[in-house]
């Protein structure tokens, strides 16, 4: 998660905002679902 938000201004730089923040919410739904897996399996 943190480094999300790190290597955030780099992602917005080569994309655009617009498809910068479609990445950005995509890794947040990703890394949520997995968290949630995780939680899960435990």
């Amino acid at each position: 998660g943190v480094m999300l938000f790190i290597r955030l201004s780099w992602i917005v730089g080569q994309a655009g905002i617009g498809l910068g923040v479609v990445i950005v919410l995509l890794a947040t739904i990703v890394t949520s679902i997995t968290g949630l897996s995780t939680s899960a399996i435990s």
